[in-house]
């Protein structure tokens, strides 16, 4: 009997160990088309198969070479999280920007060329991770056990183009004005908006993980970063406000990208790694939870 109790002490201990007391890291924007080639190999080397990892998108602007990557970890017993950047599907919709021979996916049916419409896109990606074990991708409706305490969810997040004045902006005369179908975009965005506030009020320890941050910054703070020379307009492209109610006594923790800059508010967390004179060392930041 004593042996089966110092058995099933071990048994916890481990169990313990791997489910409870893994180092959280997280990191993003690594924007490798722009990057030495020997970077990848230099993000491979940061990993180890004992921790979790927490990627915020924008690896490629070839989706394809994302999912390579993301299919790199999952074999490698890398555990973790990632959600989609603007990156992956923004650049695969850039006029003229067309694979080779209009390559078909078999496993898909579905073409690659200009204006690929977001939902078809999404569910390719869905479609082509939905058997990982390791490195979870996630979006809107998926939630998971982070450990113990925390439950994790994610999405894009995709900006909603108002201004200050929460009044729509005409997005046909921005930069990304060849995406077809931003009206769908906004909707699901709005679906995820509510999905996080559903999650919020059902768990009391939330790990929210997104490309685009969920907040808008002050004019101040905005002054004192990377896009202190955006325009009103632009900014949003950036940030979306999801003015969501977060009770005292919950606690709810943020992981963003997409900005190249640092978080403004409390409780998000950014280590988007940039591309340029901006990029800042590679190096994947850890979680205190």
């Amino acid at each position: 009997m004593l042996g089966l109790n110092l058995l099933a002490n071990h048994i916890n201990s481990y169990n313990k160990y791997i489910i409870g007391t893994r180092k959280i890291h997280y990191i993003s924007d690594i924007h490798l088309d722009y990057a030495d080639p020997g970077l990848l190999d230099k993000f491979y080397s940061l990993l180890n198969t004992e921790d979790i990892y927490i990627i915020s998108g924008d690896f490629y602007n070839d989706y394809r070479k994302s999912l390579k990557v993301i299919e790199y970890l999952e074999t490698h017993n890398i555990h973790g999280y990632w959600v989609l950047g603007n990156h992956e599907y923004i650049h695969l919709n850039e006029p003229g920007n067309v694979d080779p021979d209009n390559r078909i996916h078999n496993d898909h049916e579905l073409s690659i060329k200009p204006h690929k419409e977001y939902d078809d896109f999404l569910n390719m990606v869905i479609e082509k991770t939905k058997d990982y074990k390791n490195f979870i991708f996630l979006h809107c409706g998926v939630i998971k056990d982070l450990n113990e305490e925390y439950k994790i969810i994610g999405d894009t997040g995709w900006m909603d183009l108002k201004n200050l004045d929460n009044q729509p902006i005409d997005y046909k005369q921005h930069e990304w004005n060849h995406i077809n179908n931003w009206d769908w975009v906004f909707e699901q965005n709005k679906k995820w908006v509510s999905y996080v506030q559903e999650c919020i009020n059902k768990y009391d320890k939330l790990i929210v993980v997104t490309h685009h941050p969920m907040y808008f910054p002050t004019w101040e703070q905005i002054k004192s970063s990377r896009l202190k020379n955006k325009g009103n307009d632009e900014i949003l492209f950036w940030y979306f406000n999801a003015k969501l109610e977060i009770p005292k006594d919950k606690k709810v923790l943020f992981i963003h990208g997409h900005t190249h800059t640092e978080a403004f508010v409390e409780n998000h967390y950014t280590n988007a790694i940039g591309r340029g004179s901006e990029r800042k060392e590679l190096a994947v930041k850890t979680l205190e939870i």
